[in-house]
């Protein structure tokens, strides 16, 4: 074989690997982004039994009992994220029902809102706005979880 030829498969070789690479990256971003999808983490629960949704870089768990709502934030890679000067607020409806509250951080990384007329019920929805120290709010929506 000539020098040309054997140029020519070597080069249709390293083609061939290249596009393999560039399937298997393209593979394995879809997953990621399938994996950090709010319709894939509606499915899953938390590491403290709430609810995640994510916004932006970060993930948004909620737990909710009778007078106290928290927020667990965390990175996509489940890192945990300071709230210190975070600040963040929560409606919550209860069917016509509407509660609003503050959140204040409350430990490393969790924010937290007291009060009296927070409850858990199957049928609450929440739209949740979180501010972290020197960032713009962020959004997230809560619906209720379907009986499985």
């Amino acid at each position: 074989m000539s020098v040309a030829g054997k140029r020519l498969v070597r080069s249709r070789v390293a083609l061939r690997i290249a596009a393999a690479g560039v399937l298997l990256a393209l593979a394995f971003v879809s997953q990621l982004a399938t994996a950090h999808s709010n319709e894939y983490l509606e499915k899953i629960k938390g590491p403290n039994g709430g609810q995640v949704r994510m916004a932006e870089m970060f993930h948004f768990e909620v737990v909710v009992n009778d007078g106290k709502f928290r927020v667990w934030v965390t990175d996509h890679a489940d890192n945990a994220i300071p709230t210190a000067g975070a600040s963040g607020s929560a409606v919550l409806l209860y069917g016509t029902e509407r509660v609003s509250v503050n959140l204040v951080p409350d430990g490393a990384n969790r924010l937290l809102a007291l009060d009296k007329r927070i409850r858990k019920a199957a049928d609450a929805r929440i739209t949740l706005t979180v501010a972290m120290k020197g960032q713009k709010a962020l959004h997230a929506r809560y619906a209720p979880v379907p009986a499985q």
